[in-house]
């Protein structure tokens, strides 16, 4: 079996893109709203800093983004198959709000 990366092996850049920090932040309130982390984990866990977190428990993702849609849509769904696990992409938009794709992998 191969290892995979969140790193892409030709271009070097990575999968998951950067976020910023009021995506960041709106991020972590919703994983302390949902109950699925405290707000010490949310406040010092990198991978949430990064718009990623991984339940083991509850066998679900939750990806946070500021893309526009259909952007990053493929790369989650390739994700979420090969982890076999539910994936929630989470879409922050200053003028729309918060939009969720929900891919049912699990």
């Amino acid at each position: 079996m191969n290892v995979i990366s969140l790193h892409r092996p030709l271009e070097g850049e990575p999968l998951l893109r950067s976020i910023t920090h009021r995506t960041g932040s709106r991020f972590a309130s919703l994983l302390i709203s949902c109950g699925l982390v405290t707000v010490e984990t949310a406040r010092f866990n990198e991978r949430i800093s990064g718009g990623f977190f991984e339940s083991e428990d509850a066998r679900v993702m939750v990806i946070a983004t500021s893309c526009d849609r259909p952007l990053f849509y493929r790369e989650c769904e390739v994700l979420a198959q090969f982890a076999r696990k539910d994936l929630v992409l989470i879409r922050f938009d200053p003028l729309e709000g918060a939009t969720f794709d929900v891919l049912l992998e699990g």
